[in-house]
């Protein structure tokens, strides 16, 4: 009977124990958000779904529901069993050789412990917390790459290539230009789509144009740009479609306004006697 009861008691405990560390209802949402936040400042950048080739063919890091259902990565109510919370505690992620980003601070590992114990629930509040403000410095940089990746990400043009370029010319564009080339496989032929860093757009068509043997196409239509296109392209370009075909050894320049359609009136009809 003794027995029964240290047990019932041990139970009791456990279980207030767990219920005190288990975040209330409406606090889970926002719990959610500050992980998804956290996530995508540290962990996009090399396992984001805008990647053709994540690290460790794991891309889907902003998809909460799909990790969780992932159990090489998450044990939902298990922190102690989930690999990517061993990862983080152990400062295995984000890797040393990823300088851009700082190691998660024993605050934010703890926020994923928790959040990984409420279930790693999926469901966003309708709007995400903004960062921690805080002193340190590398985390202002941090917070400006990630702004500068947002204002890059929203200015994707679409290139149709006539031939694919080799892997050399990829990369001294993105050594001299700051540009990434991903590859799409349309039905018919190969698309490059680049993401550009601010003040670089024209430049970086050019030297394309050049080096890849490219046709520039700009359209209102094309869902990358949406509406309008990007404002910092040349007004010359016009909001509706600029073609060009380079030709080796020859700066790509938009082609000129159509002349204005002129009416020549016919000369009358001659007289006849």
């Amino acid at each position: 009977m003794k027995s029964a009861t240290c047990l019932l008691v041990a139970s009791i405990l456990a279980s207030s124990v767990l219920a005190a560390e288990a975040p209330a209802t409406d606090d889970i949402l926002q719990l959610t958000g500050r992980v998804r936040v956290l996530f995508e400042q540290r962990c996009n950048e090399c396992h984001g779904e805008h990647l053709l080739k994540p690290e460790g063919k794991f891309g889907y890091v902003l998809d909460l529901q799909s990790l969780a259902e992932n159990p090489d990565y998450i044990e939902p109510g298990d922190p102690a069993n989930s690999e990517l919370f061993r990862l983080l505690k152990h400062a295995e992620m984000p890797p040393d050789d990823q300088t851009k980003f700082a190691k998660l601070n024993p605050s934010e590992i703890d926020t994923v412990r928790r959040w990984i114990l409420a279930g790693a629930p999926s469901k966003l509040p309708a709007v995400l917390p903004r960062p921690p403000v805080t002193s340190n410095f590398a985390s202002v940089l941090n917070a400006d790459a990630i702004a500068a990746r947002e204002r890059a990400r929203q200015k994707l043009i679409t290139i149709e290539a006539r031939q694919r370029p080799t892997g050399e010319i990829l990369a001294e564009i993105r050594e001299r230009s700051g540009i990434t080339i991903e590859y799409e496989k349309p039905a018919r032929e190969p698309l490059a789509t680049i993401k550009l860093k601010d003040g670089t757009v024209f430049d970086a068509l050019q030297y394309l144009a050049l080096r890849g043997n490219f046709a520039l196409t700009f359209s209102s239509g094309n869902p990358r740009l949406g509406p309008n296109p990007p404002p910092d392209l040349p007004h010359e370009i016009g909001p509706l479609r600029y073609e060009a075909l380079a030709v080796p050894g020859k700066a790509v320049r938009p082609p000129p306004s159509p002349p204005a359609h002129v009416v020549t009136p016919r000369p009358p009809a001659p007289v006849k006697p």
